[in-house]
């Protein structure tokens, strides 16, 4: 019994090496995959998505736009009620005017909406801020200028989410 109990702790120590040399000699890439799907798992962040806003119409002080998500992955509403939107426009007596708008006072999410119109995947309540905006989706946002905007210039909107993603739209 004692040589097979040595003979059976050499084998496993001698996989246990190979084992550990194998850990150790992975390839970079290998191992960034392995950093990258870690910080994915853990909620670190998107790897991949891109977004588009678009001004849809502009009455007044109140500006439509849509935020469309494209990529890998969505934007929880959570996320964007927690976004800064700053806007550039021009006032009515002249000069450039800056705003930073607040979500739920100054801007919030009226809809959204799926490909097809009707958001199928998951579906989200705007006034609650919950839910996820996913890829090839649209969020239908109001946003309210102040009243010396002039809206005959358009205005320049940047959305900036607490994940340090940016988004521009102008019109």
């Amino acid at each position: 019994m004692g040589v097979s109990s040595t003979i059976t702790t050499s084998f496993a120590l001698m996989l246990l090496i190979g084992v550990m040399a194998n850990i150790l000699t992975l390839s970079s890439d290998v191992r960034y995959s392995m950093v990258e799907l870690a910080d994915w798992l853990n909620g670190y962040g998107c790897l991949r998505r891109s977004a588009y806003l678009v001004i849809t119409s502009i009455n007044g002080s109140r500006v439509t736009a849509s935020l469309l998500i494209d990529g890998d992955c969505g934007l929880t509403l959570r996320d964007l009620a927690s976004s800064e939107i700053y806007a550039y426009y021009r006032l009515v007596q002249g000069g450039g005017g800056f705003s930073r708008l607040r979500p739920g006072q100054e801007w919030r999410v009226s809809e959204v909406r799926g490909p097809a119109g009707v958001e199928l995947l998951n579906p989200s309540s705007p006034a609650l801020w919950e839910g996820v905006l996913d890829p090839g989706e649209e969020a239908r946002m109001e946003l309210s200028l102040p009243s010396d905007f002039d809206p005959s210039y358009g205005v320049v909107l940047v959305l900036v989410t607490p994940g340090g993603d940016r988004v521009v739209g102008a019109g």
